[in-house]
């Protein structure tokens, strides 16, 4: 193998199992028990080689969650007061930690991308009704989608 060569690390995922999710972004080569990074493309964001460190804070997080009973805010300010200052950049906005929380807290499952569409083509069809709808109607129709 040639020198110049990057070794990559495999990142347990929170369902305990190994993997190297790169989605077509790089060509990997595995050698003697490692994989080595042969080819990459240029990703459109900013560079995190902290997302290990930081997917380690997030799902410490999410575990308090499941196993106690304090408070969104509790959690996160627990788990996120001794992290290192390098690594707050990456961390996701303390709002977005928080809804996380309280859907682990509610049992809420996190909407999937297909939801997502779905929402916003019923809510564009109530835009699109707009004239054939009193004010009380477009609100409740924006209203109702909103909430689903």
């Amino acid at each position: 193998m040639d020198e110049n060569n990057e070794i990559c690390e495999i990142i347990p995922s929170q369902k305990e199992k190994s993997k190297i999710n790169v989605r077509g972004r790089a060509i990997i080569n595995f050698y003697n028990g490692s994989h080595y990074l042969k080819k990459f493309v240029e990703h459109n964001h900013s560079p995190q080689s902290s997302n290990a460190i930081v997917a380690e804070i997030i799902g410490q997080i999410k575990q308090k969650a499941r196993i106690t009973r304090d408070k969104p805010s509790q959690i996160i300010q627990d788990i996120t007061s001794s992290i290192l200052q390098e690594y707050q950049p990456y961390m996701p906005s303390s709002n977005a930690l928080h809804f996380q929380v309280e859907r682990i807290i509610h049992g809420e499952p996190h909407p999937t991308k297909k939801a997502l569409i779905e929402k916003e083509k019923r809510i564009v069809m109530v835009l699109n009704d707009k004239e054939n709808r009193s004010i009380m109607e477009f609100l409740r129709g924006i209203a109702y989608n909103l909430m689903l």
